[in-house]
């Protein structure tokens, strides 16, 4: 809970400081790779260099489902199976039917 805090605050940090100061916004921009129209970008042969990868889990969190719904998924996912076979099996019945005539 504590480093969920101390994450918390330093989001906070940075956007306090993404809605007052302007450099802090063409900082940020920049390691998203958005240059402004009038700049010139050099790209340089970096395969050594290893990009950071953005964790929106770390941002967007999931709640895990619920009990109750876990059962609805599978009780919904047995009825659909169910109707499944039952469909097969009057296309099949139908099918045959009409090569017997």
């Amino acid at each position: 809970m504590d480093e969920l805090d101390s994450h918390h605050d330093d989001l906070k940090t940075i956007l306090t400081s993404l809605r007052s100061d302007p450099e802090a916004i063409v900082v940020e921009a920049r390691s998203l790779g958005l240059f402004r129209k009038n700049q010139s970008v050099a790209y340089f042969n970096t395969r050594d260099v290893v990009k950071p990868r953005y964790d929106a889990g770390s941002v967007l969190r999931l709640n895990p489902l619920l009990k109750r719904d876990n059962d609805f998924l599978r009780i919904a996912s047995l009825v659909a199976g169910i109707l499944v076979i039952l469909i097969s099996l009057v296309r099949w019945r139908l099918t045959d039917a009409t090569h017997q005539k």
